[in-house]
């Protein structure tokens, strides 16, 4: 039979409305059904990451109401220079250059902080929470997405939540209460990440999964998201030590 982990099986199980499984709930969906075989790792986004940058850069210099982009992203205007809250550390995106102070992102945090600045797409008052595999077109991503995101926070944490919580809370995080250890991390003014693990027993081994607002997309492409997912788990890593 295949893999029961809720690792795999919350891909047929995004469509629920809960996305906090109990322990009842999560050992009947774990008995009920078998998971297919994970797909082979996918490479996010189609083009390089430097025409990306450069075709991010090129948008943000497009855009006509800087007003009205810091107000949708909930960040300070400071002339035609945005004041951006990234990951508990305060940056300076100059939209004329497009060059972002202090210098020390990588282009793939760039970018997505470009694409959030952006994004135009309606977004929810009060969006409900989902897995990434629950968000559209969240199954293409997922092999890559939880290899580099959840995986690597079940990795490194496991049956110890206090270790967790100790990590979380070095990386910005505040405590939640879904599964048996969570945690909240704000990436961006209108963007946050909710790590849950679900300790092991004697009879399921211990999961994590990554809770997202479900209308995510309307600030970032789901290949970014999917992105963000390795850097939250890096964070973690690095802050666990």
């Amino acid at each position: 039979m295949p893999s029961k982990s809720i690792g795999t099986l919350e891909r047929w199980y995004s469509g629920s409305n809960c996305p906090a499984f109990n322990i009842a709930a999560r050992r009947a969906v774990r008995r009920a059904i078998g998971a297919p075989s994970a797909k082979k790792d996918i490479q996010v986004g189609d083009i390089s990451y430097n025409d990306s940058y450069k075709l991010a850069v090129r948008r943000l210099q497009s855009l006509r109401d800087l007003e009205a982009a810091a107000k949708r992203c909930s960040v300070i205007l400071d002339g035609k220079v945005f004041i951006v809250p990234y990951l508990q550390k305060e940056y300076r995106l100059d939209t004329a250059s497009g060059n972002i102070e202090p210098d020390d992102l990588n282009l793939e945090e760039q970018i997505l902080i470009f694409h959030y600045l952006v994004s135009t797409a309606p977004a929810d008052d009060n969006p409900e929470l989902v897995t990434f595999a629950g968000l559209p077109g969240g199954m293409f991503y997922y092999p890559t997405y939880r290899k580099r995101g959840p995986n690597r926070v079940l990795k490194a944490f496991g049956n110890d939540p206090d270790a967790f919580f100790s990590a979380a809370e070095r990386s910005g995080g505040r405590k939640t209460s879904f599964g048996d250890a969570s945690a909240s991390i704000r990436v961006l003014p209108e963007i946050e990440f909710t790590v849950v693990l679900h300790l092991g027993d004697e009879e399921f081994p211990p999961e994590a999964q990554f809770l997202l607002r479900k209308d995510i997309t309307a600030f970032l492409p789901l290949e970014d998201v999917a992105v963000l997912g390795g850097i939250i788990a890096a964070r973690l890593q690095r802050a666990a030590g």
